[in-house]
């Protein structure tokens, strides 16, 4: 069985996928959809240069309407659409248009965790495990038939930067496996079930402000879940926001009577700032000044 690939994605993990479905015998990639350029996602990736580079047909998202999609998936003869890292809802006239549908990938144990942020989220609420999920997609956000799913550990000093290497390396196994199950046509799913399902919710700006009442727990969680590819936990410091890359717990004791937020000293470009419950060191930082002890990050 020949598959004819229609491929739609824009960001880091897409390309790695992409670039794993061009070197699977009797697949062909036909025709990819993508973003030039993305102000949401962090970890966006020019897949529009890499596929032309490739020789297949690449369509940008912000310049084509869904009947020219519907056109070049007819005049590829697509039967197989894979969508990985995309923010947007694919219409039903484009899914409904495939012949074996559209497989959608998403970075938890789903039917839990569906929506937005899913590593940043896993990460800062503490979660001990998340997933790697290849489902058939349907008009409901991440909620169609499962075809692969693999748990994924997240240790006790996961960063977004770590957890994501990991969700790659887990999903371009699981894609080999679900298109050689699909040529021959072992192409089993299960149903998701809604009851055990929940949506976390779009992230925001101001949720990646340290606020230094905050507990160390709390603050190192969210230092590492903002972690490189996405933008950073931050402060202010003199009208400027300051990305935090990395912390760590200081053993200075007698806190319990400095405010939070205060500087107690520097070290070269280390930093140790008072928060609820401790003393923390900022050791990876983009300062451009460093704060002076008695001085306060807001």
């Amino acid at each position: 069985m020949k598959i004819n690939i229609f491929f739609i994605g824009n960001v880091t993990i897409s390309k790695t996928i992409l670039n794993e479905l061009l070197r699977i015998n009797n697949v062909s990639v036909k025709l990819v959809l993508t973003k030039s350029k993305s102000s949401y996602n962090s970890d966006h990736s020019d897949i529009f240069e890499f596929s032309k580079k490739k020789n297949i047909e690449t369509l940008c998202f912000f310049k084509t309407n869904i009947k020219e999609i519907k056109k070049k998936i007819k005049m590829h003869n697509i039967n197989l659409g894979i969508c990985v890292g995309w923010s947007e809802t694919i219409p039903n006239e484009i899914i409904n248009n495939i012949e074996l549908g559209c497989i959608g990938f998403h970075p938890t144990m789903l039917p839990k965790n569906r929506g937005k942020h899913p590593i940043i989220w896993s990460i800062f609420l503490g979660l001990k495990y998340t997933g790697s999920t290849f489902f058939l997609m349907n008009q409901n956000i991440d909620s169609g038939e499962i075809l692969d799913q693999k748990l994924i550990k997240i240790s006790k000093y996961e960063n977004s930067q770590s957890l994501y290497s990991k969700i790659q390396t887990k999903a371009v196994f699981q894609i080999k496996k679900v298109l050689i199950d699909l040529k021959k046509k072992r192409f089993n799913t299960f149903k998701q079930s809604n009851n055990l399902a929940n949506y976390w919710r779009k992230r925001k700006e101001i949720d990646g402000h340290i606020d230094w009442r905050m507990n160390f727990v709390t603050i190192d969680r969210l230092v590492r879940s903002l972690h490189k590819p996405y933008p950073g936990a931050f402060y202010i410091y003199k009208n400027n926001k300051i990305p935090v890359w990395k912390i760590k717990k200081s053993p200075k004791k007698n806190t319990s009577n400095i405010e939070p937020g205060k500087v107690i000293t520097n070290n070269n470009d280390d930093v140790m700032v008072k928060c609820y419950d401790c003393f923390l060191w900022i050791i990876e930082h983009d300062f451009k000044e460093i704060p002076k002890s008695g001085e306060y990050l807001l």
